[in-house]
């Protein structure tokens, strides 16, 4: 069960040849569990929890934490309807969702060591996102 998912977006200057330009991850708070995904657009954070539920295969999200993204808050009829708790953090009190806060700055601080030390093109950071996950299960 996931009683609690954290949930936070980043956004990244250069695009990735696929034409990414954020990345979004989950959280699960008991065993922090992450899941990633890759949009072009703010706009598809929605589709994103979207596939993240239906996923889960009988696992059951009871509560969603988030900053007050307009991106999140189009999805209130999505979270209503599977009986998910929207919790909204504070504005400006990144403390209130340290969780995703915290580990969003983690997977970029690694990229950036891992773009340098291995003299990647700043395009490819989603690849290195992708690793760190995989490395973090």
């Amino acid at each position: 069960m996931l009683e609690i998912v954290h949930l936070d977006l980043c956004s990244i200057e250069i695009p990735t040849p696929g034409g990414s330009r954020y990345f979004i991850t989950f959280i699960n708070d008991f065993s922090r569990k992450m899941w990633v995904y890759f949009l072009k657009q703010k706009s598809e954070a929605c589709d994103a929890f979207n596939v993240l539920v239906e996923k889960q295969n009988g696992c059951r999200i009871k509560v969603l934490r988030t900053d007050k993204g307009q991106e999140y808050l189009t999805c209130i009829t999505f979270l209503d309807q599977h009986g998910i708790q929207h919790q909204l953090a504070t504005r400006y009190m990144l403390q209130q969702n340290g969780v995703a806060e915290r580990k969003n700055r983690t997977i970029m601080d690694m990229v950036r060591c891992m773009s340098k030390a291995m003299e990647m093109p700043k395009e490819l950071w989603a690849e290195a996102v992708a690793t760190i996950i995989y490395i973090f299960e």
